[in-house]
């Protein structure tokens, strides 16, 4: 998928954020293509330093496995790199820069890295994020040519192609010359950023990355996927099957937003099982997200009475088989806490939830 600089800065904080909330149990490794200076490596380091993450470069193209994996420690183990941070309150944001320009032994040595967040033994935070990037094999560059789908289809494949626009913006911020710019300004032809098609990855969905896509779609708000989703589900499965998912998702979903069930708007179909699940889930972490389940001296701290009051009505419209399932999501994502926040929205149906369904 071809994205532009406004494109990246919109998806990469999206895929940061999801991880770093756990809300993605494995990673979903970018892979941010582009030519050499079209600013892969240093617009991404300029996201993760604004959102306060760690930002560790790794140089797969001129470093060893030893380096990358650590030494032997003499008892059967391995030390840990130096470049991994196994205990930082702070998340990080693993960048394995041109990383098919790295011998293929390399590879197979991050393969456990990019797949699993671990290096031998030692496994780094789960809100930490693992990326990659490379350049097109298009004859410019040497590159290790990749032909394992099953390496492939681990990655959401990015093209960074940035508009003469954004680059004449970077060019005038980092305070080029006016000779320059005023020369740069409307040479498009020499300025040229796009991966011809021939040598871009084609991307097919499989197993991995069909199953992806469904807990990105489980996690994602409407907005994002109404906005980036688009861009993200190509680089997993492909232009043609993501066009055909994000009509499919507006089309037999039709969820209605949040905003609208706290607002105590329900003209959803309530015997839809399947919309209901997913609905209960991203009401949870809607509430989640805005600590709506916050209570403070025996009130709502981040909540109307209207908001309360349509929560109660949200239960009573559905199945109570259903009602349970969403104080069972509440319990396992937020936890205990949710007793104080049922209790004050309405005790009886606190004990109608907590029933025999919920101790099974």
């Amino acid at each position: 998928m071809r994205i532009n600089i406004k494109n990246y800065k919109n998806i990469l904080p999206v895929m940061l954020e999801l991880k770093k909330s756990n809300e993605i149990e494995n990673n979903i490794p970018i892979m941010l293509w582009g030519k050499h200076g079209v600013g892969k490596s240093t617009i991404t380091r300029s996201i993760g330093v604004e959102l306060n993450y760690r930002v560790v470069t790794l140089n797969l193209a001129n470093q060893t496995p030893e380096e990358l994996l650590g030494y032997p420690d003499g008892k059967g183990g391995y030390l840990l790199p130096d470049w991994l941070e196994k205990d930082s309150e702070q998340p990080g944001s693993y960048f394995l820069d041109e990383i098919n320009r790295a011998p293929k032994y390399v590879l197979q040595a991050m393969f456990n890295f990019i797949n699993e967040g671990r290096i031998h033994k030692h496994q780094i935070n789960p809100r930490d994020y693992v990326m990659a990037a490379a350049n097109p094999s298009d004859g410019e560059y040497d590159v290790t040519d990749f032909e394992d789908p099953a390496f492939l289809s681990r990655f959401c494949h990015l093209y960074l192609e940035p508009t003469h626009e954004e680059y004449m913006k970077y060019l005038s911020e980092k305070g080029a010359h006016k000779g320059m710019l005023a020369f740069l300004a409307d040479k498009n032809d020499i300025i040229n950023n796009e991966t011809s098609d021939e040598f871009m990855i084609e991307v097919k969905p499989d197993n991995r990355a069909l199953d992806r896509v469904d807990s990105l779609l489980k996690i994602m708000s409407e907005t994002q996927i109404n906005t980036i989703g688009f861009s993200i589900f190509s680089g997993l499965i492909g232009l043609d099957n993501a066009d055909m998912l994000i009509t499919a998702v507006r089309e037999s979903c039709k969820l209605p937003t949040m905003e609208e069930i706290l607002d105590g708007k329900l003209d959803f179909d309530n015997e839809d099982m399947d919309v209901i699940v997913v609905v209960n889930e991203k009401l949870v972490d809607y509430m989640k997200t805005n600590k709506m389940f916050e209570v403070v001296k025996g009130s709502t701290k981040n909540m109307t009475k209207k908001q309360v009051t349509s929560v109660k009505k949200y239960l009573k419209y559905i199945p109570e088989d259903s009602a349970t399932s969403f104080l069972k999501v509440c319990l396992d994502r937020v936890g205990l806490e949710v007793m104080d926040f049922f209790n004050i929205m309405d005790e009886k149906l606190l004990d109608n939830l907590l029933n025999e369904k919920i101790s099974n």
